[in-house]
């Protein structure tokens, strides 16, 4: 056969995404990160005592390539971040609406872990759940909350039932408001 053309087209392999969970220092809110060399997806979640003004999405920050730079897109509802990402962890910091600044810190999560960032959606909001777990011989903890759609209610605690546990499907399930709904691991951004 004369003239034969391929019809393989080039596939670009998909970024490399990783996972990070941590602390935010002064405070007893945490942070998860899902994260490629371009951009991540960030969540703050506050504990028992600033749920209601340590809880944000950040669904989408640019991360400058060359030096792993979170790049900052401008406040998102009052909130700015500024940091870095690399192999190692991600730190930086967090500024609330109208609060003060805080520190963070994120480490890799660990092989043979569930430890990540879970997320669904759900009829209160945006669903987030940290799950920190340093090895696989340790007992799982998990922080979550739900952040409402719509501007001025405050997010809403989230429990995961315990024990935490990964169900076959890869997801986690959680109560919010009284119902029982399942999280799912959080994708990086596009």
């Amino acid at each position: 056969m004369t003239g034969a053309v391929s019809t393989a087209a080039t596939i670009s392999p998909a970024p490399a995404t990783r996972v990070f969970v941590g602390d935010l220092s002064g405070s007893d809110a945490r942070v998860g990160v899902v994260a490629t060399d371009h951009s991540a997806r960030i969540f703050f979640c506050g504990g028992a005592t600033s749920v209601a003004t340590m809880t944000h999405w950040f669904p989408a920050v640019p991360i400058e390539a060359a030096h792993g730079d979170l790049a900052p897109a401008g406040p998102t509802a009052g909130w700015s971040v500024v940091g870095q990402v690399d192999d190692t962890g991600t730190s930086g910091t967090v500024t609330p609406a109208g609060g003060p600044v805080f520190s963070f810190h994120a480490l890799p999560v660990a092989k043979g872990t569930i430890a990540g960032l879970y997320e669904a959606a759900s009829p209160c909001g945006k669903v987030g759940l940290i799950v920190a777990q340093g090895s696989a011989a340790d007992e799982p903890a998990g922080q979550g909350a739900c952040v409402p759609a719509t501007g001025g209610a405050s997010p809403e605690q989230v429990n995961p039932i315990r024990p935490i546990e990964r169900a076959p499907d890869g997801t986690i399930a959680v109560v919010v408001a009284g119902a029982q709904l399942p999280v799912h691991a959080a994708t990086a951004p596009p």
